[in-house]
């Protein structure tokens, strides 16, 4: 090998060794190491002779990266030429225009669902639409190897799971749920429109996502959904931890919300609990969380240990500004320990679960008085707190019910309570107590804690024992949409039909509109329909 040969390939090798060490983009480095040859090989490259050129050529070659990188509404793909061809993204909708832009060596040329892309140059791409059977083609060619590859980006991956639907809705809307199933099954949200069609998802390969919503904010659309995060911080109560992430109204994430520091939680950035969040914009908002503590307030009829029980209290942070504005802890309020019908064992001695005794499950506003509705599965209970002093207005249903209610209008294990535009008050009643999910409804004169009205709607054998939603959407007929949450699936395909979200006119008794998962073991967190 000749000195000039040589001293051109040291020059390659320290370009190689510099552009694995350093934290460049691909185009940046290949710029990099370019110049680095330049000024290593100096004029003697000026002097080669044709099989010197050769030499050269194959070794610039060797040097240059295999792969281009895509980024697609701010998500990076690597398209290697030596890799797979079919590519599956986290994310992605049909709603939106998407960014689409490439770094990569200048000897590749990219062409993206037929249009030109000249490296770092940005276009718009909107997907027409997602189904199994479109893909997204990028041609990449090498103009300097000669080498060619088609890629295929799915528009509906692997990941996303089937579903039938029946009906049409003449509701206006769009359907957000997320997954869950005793597979773990639990990450997953998507948005089908009125007519069935997937619209967006979103797929989380490392934890459970959970509550996808969207909100009409005075700051414009946001979409939320909760996503478990790896954190310090754990509970011994039944939940899940991580961050609500906020996202705008073309799904880019604006923010992640957390707990904050104070006499009730322990650290700025603690996990907020998957359950519910209640955004009112976006400098305003409630969260909710678990947090473990030692308490020794437990009245002395209750059994308990002498030296303090590990119990899971229900803490709930109001932020204004970035500062908390509202704080309600439950166990400040130790009536509720002897109204817990569930995960209650004050001693300690019992389960893997601390004395998870409350279990928050969904946080709502009195549009009228912009007190707090609260509902609490383990103690089968709604109740009003006061968003200025957190006192507890009153409780509903539950041991220590104040409205009078029989027990055939008691709820058990129930979810998902929220105000009406007629005032009333609709909750997902599981049913755990006869096996029976249904639809509960209350009117209320609070002032006089009585029941002014009730209804229930429900059919017949349909049961999930935990999760589940409810909205009215009609004010003048009993139309409900029903994401039924977590129903048992025999092996012997037992409720393998039950949807896992309806909508219901009870007052003609006619389904509107159905969806099943092509899989019946996949349930639903919620499902909600917002305009």
């Amino acid at each position: 090998m000749t000195r000039k040969i040589f001293a051109c390939l040291t020059a390659l090798m320290i370009s190689a060794s510099m552009l694995c060490s350093c934290s460049q983009s691909p185009s940046d480095a290949d710029t990099d190491g370019a110049e680095q040859t330049q000024q290593s090989s100096g004029a003697e490259n000026e002097n080669l002779t044709g099989s010197d050129n050769a030499v050269l050529e194959y070794l610039q070659r060797a040097n240059k990266l295999s792969y281009v990188e895509l980024s697609i509404g701010g998500q990076t793909v690597r398209l290697d030429m030596n890799g797979a061809a079919y590519i599956e993204l986290n994310t992605l909708n049909c709603e939106n225009d998407l960014s689409v832009s490439y770094t990569g060596h200048e000897d590749y040329s990219v062409t993206f669902a037929g249009i030109p892309l000249a490296a770092g140059e940005t276009i718009s791409y909107r997907v027409p639409r997602l189904d199994k059977n479109d893909t997204i083609t990028v041609d990449v060619e090498d103009s300097l190897n000669g080498g060619k590859k088609t890629f295929y980006i799915a528009t509906w991956p692997s990941t996303i799971p089937g579903y039938t639907i029946v009906g049409q809705s003449p509701y206006e809307g769009d359907y957000y749920l997320t997954t869950m199933s005793s597979s773990g099954q639990d990450n997953i949200a998507m948005k089908i429109g009125q007519d069935g069609m997937l619209k967006y998802y979103f797929y989380n390969p490392s934890g459970c996502i959970a509550d996808f919503k969207k909100v009409n904010t005075p700051d414009g659309v946001r979409y939320l959904l909760f996503s478990t995060i790896d954190s310090r911080y754990y509970t011994k109560g039944c939940s899940q931890h991580g961050c609500y992430i906020v996202m705008d109204e073309e799904y880019r994430e604006i923010n992640r919300l957390f707990m904050k520091k104070t006499d009730h939680v322990p650290a700025d950035d603690f996990p907020v609990d998957q359950h519910d969040c209640l955004y009112i914009s976006d400098n305003e908002y409630y969260l909710i969380s678990y947090v473990d503590k030692n308490v020794y307030n437990i009245p002395d009829i209750i059994a308990h240990k002498a030296n303090g029980t590990l119990v899971t209290a229900a803490v709930i942070q109001g932020i204004r500004d970035g500062e908390v504005f509202f704080e309600w802890d439950s166990t400040d309020y130790p009536e509720f320990y002897g109204l817990s019908v569930d995960y209650n064992d004050y001693t300690n001695r019992s389960g893997i679960y601390s004395a998870d005794y409350m279990h928050i499950n969904s946080i709502s506003l009195d549009p009228k008085d912009g007190n707090l509705l609260i509902s609490c599965r383990n103690i089968d209970t709604v109740f009003k707190i006061n968003s200025q002093t957190g006192d507890v207005m009153w409780k509903l249903s539950g041991l220590g019910d104040e409205f009078g209610l029989d027990e055939s209008q008691k709820t058990s294990r129930q979810h998902y309570a929220n105000y009406t535009d007629l005032g009333s008050i609709t909750v997902f009643d599981n049913g755990n107590a006869n096996a029976q999910t249904r639809i509960v409804e209350y009117w209320l004169n609070e002032d006089g804690l009585t029941l002014e009205g009730f209804k229930e709607y429900k059919i017949d054998g349909y049961f999930s024992f935990a999760t589940g939603s409810v909205q009215r959407i009609d004010n003048n007929s009993d139309v409900f949409v029903i994401g039924w949450g977590y129903r048992i699936v025999g092996q012997d395909g037992t409720n393998s039909l039950y949807p896992q979200f309806s909508e219901i006119d009870f007052s003609t008794g006619r389904t509107l509109f159905e969806f099943r998962f092509e899989d019946p073991y996949i349930s639903t967190y919620r499902c909600v329909k917002c305009r």
